[in-house]
Order: structure tokens, then sequence, then C-alpha cells
């Protein structure tokens, strides 16, 4: 079966846990209409294994595939270990890119999560910043139609979204576990307003 949009991540730590971020923009995308597969584990992949799940997921009408930066890392498969939480040159990162453009050169791949500015440069149509539930229907437009620059960075509004009846619904191509522990989002931002800090939503 091929999606719309197919999104990588990775665990958020040695010990199994799906990140909650590409699954609410995979839920965004798919309240909108598209058919969307999260992939996770990307750096226990090689590249074979890429080039397999991009061949059987991607179609000529995907869309885009996107790379959720938040907790890539570099793994030790050997002692299962991780090399780097923050690797600035993610070699599963990379590979995912290259293999894209190598074997479905049409397909736009965009980049977002808490690491962006550690890939800016990086062979990517559209990096994204902040939190996408604002800017959803406008990043599906601009791949669409073509208009952005490459590498252009698009921030979304953190401020004007209501989070309050916020929820993030799971599919069967999710494939979650019987007993699996889910990420459930409680908060988003901070109490304070520190001078020196400039997360959003805070205060």
């Amino acid at each position: 079966m091929t999606y719309d949009v197919i999104i990588f991540t990775d665990v958020s730590g040695p010990i199994w846990s799906r990140p909650i971020g590409a699954y609410r923009f995979a839920d965004e995308l798919r309240q909108i209409g598209q058919n969307v597969k999260v992939i996770d584990c990307l750096s226990d992949f090689d590249e074979d294994q890429l080039e397999n799940l991009l061949r059987k997921y991607i179609s000529p009408v995907t869309s885009f595939v996107g790379i959720s930066s938040s907790f890539i890392h570099d793994r030790d498969l050997h002692s299962l270990t991780l090399k780097s939480h923050r690797t600035a040159n993610s070699v599963a990162t990379r590979k995912i890119i290259s293999l894209c453009r190598e074997i479905f050169p049409n397909v736009k791949i965009i980049l977002g999560g808490a690491r962006v500015d550690n890939y800016l440069g990086f062979d990517v149509d559209l990096f994204i910043t902040g939190y996408t539930e604002n800017s959803t229907s406008e990043i599906l437009k601009k791949l669409r139609i073509g208009t952005y620059k490459k590498g252009e960075v698009l921030t979304s509004d953190n401020n004007s979204f209501d989070f309050k009846e916020l929820e993030t619904k799971y599919t069967q191509a999710d494939h979650i576990f019987k007993g699996e522990t889910l990420v459930l989002e409680t908060s988003r931002g901070c109490r304070f307003r520190c001078k020196f800090c400039n997360f959003p939503l805070t205060g």
C-alpha cells in the first residue's frame, strides 16, 4: 500500500517510546484527507531496509516525505546505546534524504521538529519550525503548487493555536501494540516567562 505522506521519526530514547510530534502532524494531515504512514526507529534501519520502505510506500501521488528531527540519533546497534542524541550530521537523516533524491527525485522532502537548526543546508525542500497545527494546509499547498524557495524555513504561529481540545488519534497504519503505553500530551509550553528564554507559549 502506498501513502500520500510518509513521516520518518525515531524513538525518544534507549527505552521504546513513540515520540508524539510525528503522530500529531500525521493526525492533522489525516483530518484534511491525507493517507499518512509514520515510520519509527529511523536510525535502526540500514540503507537496504530504508530503500525497501521507500519503494513500498511511495507512489506518484505521494505529496512528500517528512523527517522529524527531534529524537534522531545515531545508534550503536551492537551495544544498543546512543552514540549521540543530538547528532547534527545524523547518518540516518543523510541516508534517507539521499535515497529519496536518488530513487524518487520528484517527491518533496520536508524536515521539522526541535532540531531543525542542526539540518539547515541539507538537501531539503522545506524546513518547518514551530507547531504545525496552524500550518498543515499551508505546507501542503506550498508543496503542491511550488510557492516556496528550496530550503525555505516556514515558521508556524505558536501562540494562536488553542490546544485545549486537542487529541491525537492513531490508526491501524500506526501498528499500535497490544498493551503499549502511548504518550499523552497534557500541556504545552511553560508557565514561566523568563527574559532569557525564547521558547513559545510561555507565561
